[in-house]
């Protein structure tokens, strides 16, 4: 009864907007202005909720969300709910109208699209999610819309503040904006110009990143209310059976990852440190930052490519070694790494990633460095042994390497230690996992620890989402390349030869002392599931090389 009589307030208020004016239709300034004022007085009335509600069930959300996820039907709702229902009545009012204007029975995808519209947190949920295999094909493409189709700035729009931003750049330098928008995400419109830099007679084919301006306008209420968002799930995460779930960490690393979209400075910092990390590998291309960049406008060299997605014209091989290529580049360098820090991107989602191939080489250009990760070498080892101790099933090594990770989080904390052994005893100990579903296995454990109130660091946690949103991208690929296989072997390598140099077994072994200098069985024990587990990989390893010389040619 309640949702039908939100049904009706939020029909009377259509009614109200689009009652004739004079005898005509009336415009879309006219019906946004009277509906501005129907919110106004229901949120003064306190029923606001009877205009947002509605709305958010005619997106059909909720029904969109695929069975794995159904647990979060609610949550999901309820929270996109909260959102709406908190912003200024004149930004509601946009959407709402947004919806009017729709036919009854639009593409959900477009519905969807526009619902979200300038609100990045959304969106850029939405183009993760995207990515995930098995997603509703209907929400899929309603999500990859988000990420394909942005389209919510003009040229025109956008002019006046690259105009402002132009003022800016040191004298004797030109620049030449064409007058189209190029590509539009969540945060930025990409514009395409031409450079003139100074003592260089020869212009530069570039291109101008700027944040847009509603962004811009409205990003501190938009963060604001990231935090009321937060603070009303964590109030009411018993209703969904998330009782120890923080959103409120979870939520202040997406406002950190939003700062960072628009914080052009470190993006062109960025820029400079990947290019540099990536120097002399042949694979990668990454645009070039130029010195008449100015804090508001990143202006770098233009690269062109197809969107890594867009393989049809294609052959097999070609789309292995694609898929090879990206995930050794987004997933294994970083871990293989043996420097002290390793970068990777933290946003790899099919817009931001583009290829051309030179001869049979596949060249891959990442375009946006907004969210850029660093590893320690700390992390990288322990990363391995985590996946080690979830291919031997060593209950013991996987609860060392979790704890490690997270800094001792889990041993400081009796009752937590004696949750997360209960939770590994059920899903690990004695099981070892497949290589095929190994990286699967990483991501469930990560997120039902995630569940206990276990803080990730931060960074580790953008490398786990960003190996979860390239999956997706390797599916869109080659659907029959198998990312956990390929990486299971480099992983084992990588242990074993870091083991031969006593890299992994110092480096654990100094950190379990800090962590547990007053409890000496730990050490010792660690100590020996780190023995045990090189003899498993041994053979493992063994086993693998042996089953391919025995393979028929």
């Amino acid at each position: 009864m309640e949702n039908v009589a939100h049904h009706k307030d939020f029909m009377k208020m259509i009614f109200a907007a689009t009652a004739p004016s004079n005898g005509r239709r009336p415009t879309r300034a006219m019906m946004r202005r009277r509906v501005t004022i129907l919110l106004k007085e229901m949120k003064n009335a306190g029923s606001i909720e009877q205009a947002v509600r509605p709305m958010v069930f005619m997106s059909g959300i909720s029904g969109l969300l695929p069975e794995c996820y159904s647990k979060f039907k609610d949550l999901v709702t309820e929270a996109l709910i909260f959102f709406l229902k908190e912003l200024p009545s004149a930004r509601l009012a946009e959407k709402i109208v947004d919806q009017m204007s729709l036919a009854p029975h639009i593409d959900q995808g477009i519905r969807l699209g526009l619902l979200v519209k300038d609100t990045p947190c959304i969106q850029k949920l939405g183009q993760v999610i995207s990515r995930t295999p098995g997603l509703d094909p209907i929400f899929k493409q309603a999500l990859v819309d988000l990420e394909d189709n942005v389209k919510t700035v003009t040229y025109r729009q956008i002019h006046p503040a690259i105009v402002e931003q132009l003022r800016q750049i040191p004298p004797g330098n030109r620049i030449v904006p064409k007058p189209r928008i190029q590509a539009e995400a969540s945060v930025c419109a990409v514009v395409p110009a031409k450079v003139i830099l100074k003592d260089n007679r020869s212009p530069v084919q570039a291109v101008l990143k700027i944040v847009k301006p509603k962004v811009r306008k409205n990003l501190k209420g938009d963060l604001a209310l990231l935090e009321k968002l937060a603070v009303f799930l964590d109030d009411h995460r018993a209703e969904w059976g998330m009782r120890e779930f923080n959103f409120s960490e979870t939520l202040n690393q997406v406002r950190s990852l939003i700062e960072n979209e628009v914080d052009l400075v470190s993006e062109q910092a960025h820029l400079k440190e990947a290019r540099r990390y990536y120097r002399g590998n042949r694979r990668v291309v990454i645009p070039k930052p130029l010195p008449v960049s100015t804090p508001g406008m990143t202006v770098m060299s233009r690269k062109e490519g197809k969107k890594i997605t867009d393989v049809a014209g294609l052959t097999t091989q070609q789309k292995r070694l694609l898929a090879e290529a990206l995930t050794t580049t987004c997933i294994l360098k970083p871990i293989q790494d043996l420097s002290e820090i390793s970068i990777f991107h933290g946003d790899p989602h099919a817009g931001n990633i583009a290829y051309h191939f030179a001869g049979d080489l596949p060249r891959i250009i990442f375009y946006d460095w907004a969210m850029m990760g660093r590893l320690t070498r700390r992390e990288r080892f322990l990363m391995i042994l985590l996946t080690f101790g979830l291919l031997s099933g060593g209950r013991q090594t996987v609860f060392y390497a979790a704890d490690l990770i997270t800094n001792g989080q889990i041993s400081q904390n009796a009752d937590l230690e004696s949750k997360v052994l209960r939770f590994i005893d059920k899903t690990v100990a004695g099981k070892a996992v497949s290589p095929h579903n190994i990286f699967n296995a990483i991501e469930f454990f990560f997120e039902e620890l995630t569940y206990l109130g276990i803080i990730f660091p931060k960074d580790l946690m953008m490398y786990e989402k960003a190996a979860v949103t390239l999956k997706g991208v390797l599916t869109d690929i080659d659907p029959s390349f198998d990312r956990n296989d390929y990486l299971t072997r480099a992983y084992m390598v990588a242990f074993l030869k870091d083991f031969m140099y006593l890299r992994i077994h110092q480096v654990i072994l100094e950190e379990a002392w800090i962590l547990y200098r007053r409890r000496v069985e730990s050490i010792i024990g660690l100590h020996k599931e780190i023995r045990l587990l090189l003899y498993r990989a041994g053979s493992r390893w063994i086993k693998r090389r042996r089953g391919i010389r025995g393979t028929p040619a």
